[in-house]
């Protein structure tokens, strides 16, 4: 993929590290509550599986993990920290997605949807 800055040339987007990122979210104690309260168990066992195979489907991945998100009681919800932490992270790696306050994932404008 790449980006179109005023019509100059294409300008490459940076590398995706989707193997770096899953590495630390995987160990991060927010995500692990997270998918350790859901009700989507199923949804967090495909959103897992999907990272570990290497399916870099962003649109995917944000389905699978809203609905992680969503089955999160109040009391598992990521706190505000745990929210500017995985932005952080989802920068350093060059994501193409962001996650909001209440720490659903947002496709980044140009991410691909999915099919």
């Amino acid at each position: 993929m790449t980006l179109i800055i005023n019509n100059d040339a294409p300008v490459p987007l940076p590398f995706q590290d989707w193997q770096g990122f899953e590495g630390v979210m995987a160990n991060d104690p927010a995500y692990l509550r997270l998918v350790s309260a859901t009700s989507a168990k199923l949804a967090a066992s495909r959103l897992e599986g999907f990272i570990i195979a290497g399916r870099e489907d962003a649109g995917a991945i944000r389905n699978l993990w809203n609905l992680v998100r969503q089955g999160t009681p109040e009391a598992a919800k990521p706190a505000v920290d745990d929210v500017v932490r995985w932005n952080d992270l989802a920068q350093q790696y060059s994501m193409p997605f962001d996650f909001d306050d209440d720490g659903y994932l947002m496709l980044k404008d140009g991410a691909d949807e999915p099919s």
